[in-house]
């Protein structure tokens, strides 16, 4: 672009030479920046919108009134940060009523469990009652001998001595008889002794049929005690074994009822447990907090309002990362690559760097295909839906870069001022390389490097040796 010294500047000159005007000329203001080797990058130019590669909306998980908020728009959040609140009071009753609920029954289990220690005992009572009487039933089996029995015994053992008393008292009342008649038929006994020994032996034979009537008798009712009496103690004693196990099997009954009731109070415990956590999971969603760090872009809550999940109560987009959507025909698409360059330049004339995240393989209505391009925004200077100039890099060099303002043309010559001590000093440069924002440079004649002192701003103002004031 070729700029013009303006007239009135070449008037105020003339003034000076023809008239000798004594005034001093006043400085220009002007702005300056150091002259830098930095990348320098030219290919396709085109326009882009910004838009944060994150952003969420924030739509609560329940309904109900705001009691609060803590964000507006513009402010920045960090993630986790409390956005609003809603009203808990209901929930926090029922919260309270489920652990009232988890008390109860967790006095439940303690009395289900004081029951299976009850039960427990129970068993064991059961069991010793049991083993006495299994005892008892093998005693009387094996013929364990009861005071009534050992009577009868005793009477058969008395009576068989009558008996046998008897019987040895015949003997010899038979004996006696015996000799009597002998003696008597030899003439030596006299009958009054025979009718004695017959007599004696008369009564003896009484004697022995009273006995064996006795001892029959005693040995009936030992046989009948035997028979009748033993059986029943038997059946006595395994009656009481029956019982017994019966109670050892209602003992172990009463134990798995009662561990059946613990695992009901304990189930009871678990399900009033799981509701209160339920509920406390429930009542964080109550405070809504910021799911990523950024900034609130859009806010639809005011205290005492209410909010429901059909709109978002809240907008937040993470600056810091911005893609940038652009168009580009056919012509050019075919010379873009994945994760290619890109410069994007903001309206201060300041640029960053990108790379070419997305490349669209269909063209839209007006035969455009869409590019999208990341740039780390750590700075902040790009917002969501900014308009940016962006050079879709074809090449790329290290350059003196200057702004676009800082080059002067006049005909074919270029060239730049450089601030001296307050002065300007115009310096020839070749001008390599230019896109929309910036100039590549090099000195014609020498005269620059990284520390030199450019002015940026009212340059085509400037005569070499002019005074300038500095006001960036």
């Amino acid at each position: 672009m070729v700029k013009k010294v303006p007239l009135i500047i070449a008037a105020a000159l003339c003034c000076g030479l023809l008239y000798g005007c004594s005034s001093p000329v006043p400085a220009i203001s002007v702005g300056t920046t150091a002259l830098k080797t930095d990348t320098f990058s030219t290919g396709y130019v085109t326009a882009g919108v910004a838009q944060a590669q994150s952003a969420v909306d924030v739509i609560p998980q329940y309904p109900g009134k705001v009691t609060a908020t803590y964000k507006n728009v513009g402010d920045t959040v960090k993630k986790g940060d409390v956005l609003f609140r809603i009203d808990d009071t209901l929930l926090k009753a029922q919260i309270s009523s489920a652990e009232a609920a988890l008390g109860q029954a967790n006095a439940g289990v303690g009395q289900a469990n004081a029951g299976v220690k009850t039960a427990t005992t129970a068993v064991t009572q059961a069991n010793h009652a049991l083993t006495s009487a299994q005892i008892g039933l093998t005693a009387t089996q094996k013929g364990s001998v009861p005071a009534t029995l050992l009577q009868y015994q005793s009477a058969v053992s008395n009576a068989q001595i009558g008996y046998n008393s008897a019987v040895k008292a015949q003997q010899l009342a038979q004996q006696a008889y015996d000799g009597a008649t002998a003696g008597a038929k030899a003439g030596v006994v006299d009958q009054a002794t025979v009718l004695s020994a017959q007599s004696a032996l008369n009564q003896a034979n009484a004697a022995v049929s009273s006995a064996k009537l006795g001892l029959s008798t005693a040995q009936k009712n030992l046989q009948i005690y035997n028979s009748v009496v033993s059986k029943q103690s038997v059946a006595a004693s395994q009656s009481t074994v029956n019982s017994a196990s019966s109670g050892v099997d209602a003992a172990h009954n009463a134990v798995n009822t009662a561990n059946a009731a613990v695992d009901s109070a304990k189930a009871a415990v678990s399900t009033a447990q799981s509701q209160i956590n339920t509920l406390n999971d429930e009542l964080k969603y109550y405070t809504v907090t910021a799911p990523i760090a950024g900034v609130v872009t859009a806010k639809n809550v005011v205290t005492g309002g209410m909010v429901g999940q059909t709109a978002p109560a809240y907008s937040i987009s993470d600056p810091s990362h911005i893609t940038l959507t652009t168009a580009v025909p056919l012509s050019e698409i075919n010379t873009l690559t994945m994760g290619g360059a890109a410069q994007v330049f903001y309206s201060d004339g300041t640029s960053a760097n990108g790379s070419i995240t997305a490349i669209s393989q269909t063209a839209n209505p007006a035969k455009l295909y869409m590019v999208q391009v990341n740039v780390d925004n750590a700075d902040k200077k790009l917002t969501p839906s900014m308009d940016v100039t962006i050079i879709l890099v074809a090449t790329q060099t290290q350059s003196l870069v200057v702004p676009d303002d800082a080059v002067v043309t006049q005909g074919q010559d270029s060239y730049v001022f450089a601030n001296v001590n307050g002065k300007a000093k115009k310096i020839s440069v070749e001008v390599v390389g230019k896109n929309p924002y910036e100039t590549a440079i090099k000195a014609t004649n020498g005269g620059l490097d990284d520390s030199t002192q450019i002015v940026t701003t009212n340059a085509d103002m400037l005569q070499d040796g002019d005074s300038i004031q500095v006001k960036n």
